[in-house]
């Protein structure tokens, strides 16, 4: 039966995008399955477009903005169902209810839920989080890796890094183990920047370097798998 993948992405002006179908197509070409979603505005982000049971593999990728990945997209993985931050009782709320510069009210969402306003309920057993899940992996583990694409116009290839982290820690919420990080320059307008050919990438070399990074990881998992 053949391995299936998921390449979860968010792409504003079509850079990341370019990566993810590069992705999809080294998959197709080792004889994977391979679902492409692409999380945007219209996204339910509270009913999971996507069962993680399903995948071997996962993607998750997005452009940099503010140093940060897309919001919908890091929010599209933290509400879904096998995120180990997720209970059966939870309720949506609105970000801009709670500031992180509150402290009383951090401390309450922290503990379990927002006691003044009531939308989040304790998890069941008692308030507080007692014993949160842990995330440990085995060698058994799913395996999955993070991408972003960015402009760079401040530091160059140092800007992706805190997007990078963020998606990384997400997916592995997910209880995927991330093993791989992949960043490339991305046009934004005509700006330039630290990259003066900005606005022709990612470009065939950038793409192919992104071909090869997945071809290597895919083989080193084949590999392990063929040796158990």
């Amino acid at each position: 039966m053949a391995k299936k993948s998921l390449i979860l992405y968010a792409s504003m002006t079509g850079n990341t995008e370019k990566v993810a179908l590069r992705f999809k197509q080294v998959f197709e070409n080792k004889g994977w399955e391979c679902d492409l979603f692409k999380v945007d505005k219209n996204t339910d982000i509270y009913n999971s477009p996507f069962d993680c049971n399903r995948y071997d593999f996962i993607c998750a990728g997005s452009f940099v903005h503010k140093s940060l990945p897309s919001e919908r997209l890091v929010d599209t993985i933290r509400w879904n169902k096998d995120n180990v931050h997720f209970t059966a009782d939870q309720k949506v709320f609105d970000r801009a209810q709670l500031s992180d510069h509150d402290e009383k009210g951090l401390e309450e969402r922290i503990a379990g839920g927002i006691k003044a306003q009531g939308i989040i309920p304790p998890p069941p057993g008692g308030p507080g989080r007692q014993n949160p899940p842990k995330v440990i992996f085995g060698p058994d583990a799913k395996k999955g890796l993070v991408f972003v694409t960015y402009a760079g116009e401040h530091q160059g290839p140092k800007e992706p890094i805190p997007a990078l982290a963020l998606l990384e820690s997400e997916l592995e919420h997910l209880k995927f183990q991330c093993v791989g990080r992949f960043a490339c320059p991305g046009r934004f307008g005509n700006i330039q920047g630290w990259y003066e050919d900005l606005p022709q990438r990612p470009n065939e070399k950038d793409l192919t370097k992104a071909q090869l990074f997945l071809e290597e990881i895919i083989a080193e998992i084949e590999w392990v798998g063929s040796h158990k």
